[in-house]
């Protein structure tokens, strides 16, 4: 037998930040091998291998994400419906879009995403600066739930939210029973002023008000199980975070427990600041 190897990345753009993540395959064996910081200002092409796969991060400017119920109708693909209902939700043509679904196991539900393809084209354009061309791309905040999905130990109960904390943002995704259910993103305005370890007061109250907002609508959807976890990643993460986070939402709030056999050694202890690269690369 023949083994080949191959990689796949990540690139998680945030910014003039392009956050890279590598998971090298060799057999069964998967280890991420790779993180790597690139600011893209200053337009240096990164080397990559022939046979490797790039898929890339769409924000929620780029993307729509709706849950959808689909009764059960015999002799109709719940799928198609689900994709038609989302097509309802659209201002244009169904064809100025790329569109996904994920479906929730034991309840007639979709999760639908719609992504103008005018503003994806445009990213993918201006990725081809740094990385060879893309094959695939995936929402931030469903990227982070693949990360925490594959490379987490589960933890935190029935319905948690995962939060990523970047410069400009936080990418938001409840999950329930290991499924996302629903997504939503907190602004950081471009002007604010660099923030390190914690977060400043009045986008802590917007945060606090997102997650009752959001648990409000769950629990109207049917979901009944209360928020009992948040779990804290991305390039602003640390320890000082988590304990703002929970002090002040009185929810518990922890970063993720990695699992550290996927990884090499050296990278394990910051695999937390990488996890929507990280999911980017068991994209599918």
């Amino acid at each position: 037998m023949v083994e080949l190897i191959n990689r796949k990345y990540g690139a998680d753009l945030i910014g003039s930040k392009l956050y890279l993540s590598a998971l090298t395959i060799s057999g069964e064996k998967k280890t991420v091998d790779l993180f790597l910081e690139v600011n893209t200002s200053e337009g240096e092409k990164q080397p990559f291998e022939n046979n490797s796969e790039i898929y890339f991060s769409a924000d929620s400017s780029e993307a729509l994400v709706k849950r959808i119920k689909v009764p059960p109708l015999e002799g109709l693909e719940s799928e198609k419906i689900a994709l038609f209902e989302l097509q309802t939700f659209l201002l244009d043509e169904s064809e100025r879009y790329y569109k996904e679904t994920y479906k929730l196991d034991h309840r007639p539900e979709f999760l639908a995403v719609a992504y103008s393809r005018e503003k994806i084209d445009s990213k993918m354009n201006l990725l081809r600066n740094f990385l060879p061309n893309p094959k695939g791309f995936k929402h931030r905040a469903l990227a982070l739930y693949e990360g925490f999905k594959h490379f987490c130990r589960n933890e935190g109960g029935e319905m948690i939210c995962l939060a990523d904390f970047g410069r400009e943002g936080i990418t938001l995704c409840f999950v329930e029973n290991g499924q996302p259910v629903a997504t939503d993103f907190l602004r950081i305005q471009d002007t604010r002023e660099e923030w390190d370890s914690e977060l400043p007061s009045d986008i802590l109250i917007d945060l606090t008000a997102i997650l009752k907002y959001q648990s409000s609508l769950l629990f109207q959807a049917g979901f009944s199980v209360p928020l009992s976890t948040i779990v804290i990643s991305g390039n602003k993460s640390g320890e000082e975070l988590v304990l703002q986070i929970q002090k002040n939402t009185r929810i518990k709030a922890v970063l993720p427990k990695m699992k550290n056999e996927l990884f090499a050694p050296e990278l394990a202890g910051k695999a937390h600041k990488f996890l929507v690269s990280i999911g980017l690369t068991v994209a599918n």
